[in-house]
């Protein structure tokens, strides 16, 4: 979970690099829309790692195993939702973004045109957004 500093961070980040051709309002509904489907797409990578819970061990094996293809199929649509969503947000402001499954980390990364960057891996690694 992010702080509330990281998060300002970012969304001062995405003005100082957007503000000058866009509208404040869009700059800022679209850093606050990349903020709230990053944090959806790092629970669902936390959800992908974890599984479908512990009640599934205690289920007869033809079910169990329907029950956890169901909850990987929902876990995977989603997913793919929330990216597609996070593209239409970058799109308007030719922002690169890059997606991860390790929850562990920044599970949504972006590349601003400075080459600003808050992560491990430079540059090269792009901008985490928090989550």
């Amino acid at each position: 979970m992010a702080t509330a500093k990281e998060r300002e961070e970012f969304i001062a980040r995405f003005v100082s690099e957007y503000s000058q051709q866009h509208a404040a309002h869009e700059v800022l509904t679209a850093a606050r829309a990349l903020l709230r489907y990053a944090r959806r797409h790092g629970r669902l990578a936390l959800e992908e790692c974890n599984g479908p819970g512990e009640y599934v061990n205690q289920i007869p094996y033809p079910r169990a195993g329907e029950i956890y293809n169901e909850w990987q199929t929902r876990v995977e649509r989603e997913t793919e939702r929330v990216e597609a969503r996070m593209r239409a947000v970058c799109e308007p402001f030719n922002l690169p973004a890059h997606f991860s499954g390790d929850p562990r980390g920044y599970t949504v990364k972006v590349k601003f045109p400075s080459g600003a960057s808050n992560t491990w891996g430079g540059s090269e690694d792009g901008w985490g957004v928090p989550q």
